[in-house]
């Protein structure tokens, strides 16, 4: 058994690891999975066969697993399949709304007055069947579970559970349970965006327009909606989408995908606090012994190739905080994207200097770990019927800025005073001139323009 950790605000990584925990906490993420498997019973979602029976009409045998998660301080089990044991297929691609659409998003709901909502689909994956033309794929038995028959006595046989409805980790099951979704949203109104094929919206007369009616416009993450509508275009849209799907209004967008967010009338904070402190434990430091910076990067430090005779880092480790890092910094901390830009390109081989400057810019976000985005109203929107939503942007580039003389080009694009997107990043080609560095910097900018007004 595990001892000295706060059981009640950890989730456990694996089966085998809830085996080791109190048997009071273990029970409650016990119940969560009998659960998970009795709504997926209900649902029809699987239906026992024999492996012999499975494997003689061509069905791919993957193993199943919970995963476990703290919502709300409610633990919740969810079992997937094995994808990654599936056969690969050619495309399985599900569209996710880019960070940049989440922010215009929040943006445009904020200077109109509104709140982004959140609504939830339950048991979202179960919806579409599988295609009848090819074999139902089979998952095994969860560990620690058997079948039982009708007097409650173990079946006797070596037995699968064939799938008759996608779950979780199926390679195709995010895309279909996407295609089920977007024939829906069409079917009462909606049309997908052209640059972003996770953003919907409801076309405005110019009428509508003139008169200063708000745009509605809602964002997908896979099972997850956010709404920007009035509490009364919510409440009708998701009466629609409960004609063919378990649906859970949540209320007002909280957190979803990592990001947290704090809501008021005309105002919005963004942040990734929860994020930067999972980030801190990945090191096994206490918050406490890390020192303090003021910067994410000393000026000028160009990070040099490894050499023969350096030391190298823990390659796994420096690599999991690289990409951690990107998400934070693409998310809600535009001043870390420059340095954690320059620390992801050294992931192939990481020396001890590297390490340094990563623990320096993990360092200032504990620093600062207080900072996000605030998204606020004008003051003339607050009062004008037609709301003003002006777009602009910066850009700048470096003149052979790194130790393969290539040019970097960043950029920040603002709707009224509200940031939306930002870049940094090597320019594809490698410009002659200063004059050429900014000239393709600028062509960056206009495409990300481009980009949102779509």
């Amino acid at each position: 058994m595990v001892s000295g950790t706060d059981f009640k605000n950890r989730r456990p990584l694996s089966t085998r690891e809830l085996s080791l925990y109190p048997p009071q906490s273990r029970l409650r993420w016990v119940a969560s999975q009998d659960a998970e498997l009795a709504a997926m019973d209900d649902n029809g979602a699987f239906k026992p066969i024999l492996r012999r029976t499975a494997i003689a009409q061509g069905s791919h045998i993957v193993q199943s697993q919970f995963v476990y998660t703290l919502k709300e301080d409610e633990e919740r089990a969810r079992l997937v399949a094995r994808g990654d044991q599936q056969q690969k297929s050619e495309n399985n691609y599900s569209p996710v709304i880019r960070a940049e659409s989440e922010r215009v998003l929040d943006c445009i709901a904020i200077e109109h007055g509104m709140e982004i909502e959140h609504v939830d689909f339950s048991v979202a994956f179960l919806n579409p069947l599988t295609s009848d033309d090819r074999p139902k794929p089979c998952i095994e038995i969860p560990p620690g579970y058997i079948l039982v028959d009708e007097h409650g006595e173990a079946k006797e046989g070596d037995y699968v559970l064939m799938l008759m409805k996608y779950i979780y980790g199926l390679r195709e099951a995010s895309q279909e349970w996407n295609k089920l979704l977007h024939s829906k949203l069409l079917s009462i109104g909606w049309k997908r965006t052209v640059a972003d094929p996770a953003v919907y919206f409801k076309p405005r007369t110019t009428e509508q327009i003139q008169q200063g009616e708000p745009p509605k416009i809602l964002g997908l993450t896979v099972d997850d909606i956010k709404l920007c509508l009035s509490p009364e275009e919510t409440e009708e849209f998701c009466e629609k989408l409960t004609k063919d799907f378990k649906v859970h209004r949540e209320g007002k967008f909280t957190s979803g995908l990592g990001v947290e967010a704090q809501q008021e009338p005309g105002y919005m904070f963004i942040h990734q606090q929860s994020k930067i402190m999972d980030l801190i434990d990945k090191l096994d430091v206490d918050p406490w012994n890390l020192k303090r910076s003021s910067v994410p990067m000393r000026e000028k430090t160009v990070l040099q190739k490894s050499k023969e005779g350096d030391v190298r880092a823990d390659k796994k480790k420096y690599l999991s905080l690289v990409y951690s890092l990107l998400y934070i910094a693409r998310k809600t901390r535009p001043d870390i994207l420059f340095s954690v830009i320059q620390l992801a390109r050294k992931v192939s081989d990481p020396n001890m200097t590297h390490w340094r400057e990563l623990l320096r810019t993990i360092e200032y976000l504990n620093s600062t770990f207080d900072r996000g985005l605030h998204v606020s109203q004008l003051e003339c929107n607050k009062k004008n019927k037609v709301k003003k939503l002006e777009l602009y942007g910066y850009t700048d580039a470096s003149f052979c800025a790194d130790e393969n003389k290539n040019s970097v080009t960043g950029s920040a694009l603002f709707i009224n005073d509200n940031i939306v997107s930002w870049y940094s990043g090597k320019q594809d080609s490698r410009p002659l001139s200063s004059y050429q560095a900014e000239l393709n910097a600028v062509v960056y900018g206009v495409q990300e323009v481009m980009y949102i007004r779509l």
